[in-house]
């Protein structure tokens, strides 16, 4: 069996909020926009997620919401505090803490952590990750909880340019 883990950081937001605060900043137009082509892009390559964990940063609660909406995924959606500034290896813990079984699991989150825990376990250096870049690590294990570091390869990085360039995204 092969776990897929893809590894989403938000869409682009706005630089403050109205409500205060960087937990409240909400996405931007092209933030929304990358979103939901990353959510097409995932559906048109039958590549749904089974489970979503995403920051509760508005920015990531917003970016998993809107992906789901518009890539028609009939998915658990858990919002988590904990993924919030979480360094990679906080990240990590969380990944490996996940009881069920999907074999697809998104996890919505930030930088420097996202691009730190792509490297953490694909091994290598972390890549450049911007707003609504979407990874795709591959495990050759049954459970998340046998997740490790460089147990993982990196399957592939896309970024919200490639994806605006794909016909059927919006």
């Amino acid at each position: 069996m092969t776990l897929s883990l893809y590894v989403l950081r938000h869409g682009k937001a706005e630089l403050d909020s109205p409500r205060g605060g960087d937990h409240a900043r909400p996405l931007k137009k092209r933030g929304r926009a990358a979103a939901k082509q990353v959510g097409q892009f995932l559906s048109r390559i039958g590549e749904q997620p089974e489970l979503v964990l995403a920051s509760s940063a508005l920015r990531a609660s917003e970016t998993a919401e809107l992906a789901a909406e518009a890539g028609g995924w009939k998915t658990e959606l858990e919002g988590s505090r904990e993924i919030y500034g979480a360094t990679p290896e906080k990240l990590l813990e969380r990944i490996r803490a996940v009881e069920s079984s999907p074999e697809r699991l998104l996890l919505v989150g930030h930088e420097p952590s996202l691009s730190s825990l792509v490297a953490l376990l694909a091994g290598g250096n972390p890549p450049a990750f911007p707003t609504g870049a979407l990874a795709r690590i591959d495990f050759g294990l049954s459970r998340w909880r046998e997740v490790t570091p460089q147990s993982g390869v990196l399957v592939w990085l896309v970024v919200p340019r490639l994806l605006e360039a794909l016909p059927g995204t919006d």
